[in-house]
């Protein structure tokens, strides 16, 4: 069991629209139960400081060469969070497709 302080954290509402904001992640074994701010850590539990670092689940697919192909330029000024909060992610891009065809 641990807890992540501090990170940035992409939520998405009801509508699938994200946003990147601070907030405190628990985890216990291998599920996130607890996502909120200023969470007291408990008896026992690992606390890890996460300011400055974007907290998320494993990515798949992580090496990608797409900023030299369709989407050279479009985020060229965007941080990391924002290109993620975009959703120009392999799962994005694929319910996008099967979505459209």
């Amino acid at each position: 069991m641990f807890l992540l302080k501090n990170g940035t954290v992409i939520i998405h509402d009801s509508h699938d629209a994200a946003t990147g904001v601070k907030a405190d992640v628990r985890v216990q074994g291998d599920k996130i139960t607890e996502i909120a701010d200023h969470l007291t850590p408990k008896d026992g539990e690992e606390v890890i400081d996460c300011t400055d670092k974007l907290v998320a689940p494993g990515f798949v697919d992580t090496h990608r060469h797409m900023w030299n192909t369709a989407l050279r330029g479009r985020h060229g000024d965007n941080l990391l969070t924002d290109y993620l909060v975009q959703g120009q992610t392999p799962f994005h891009l694929t319910r996008r497709q099967t979505t459209e065809h």
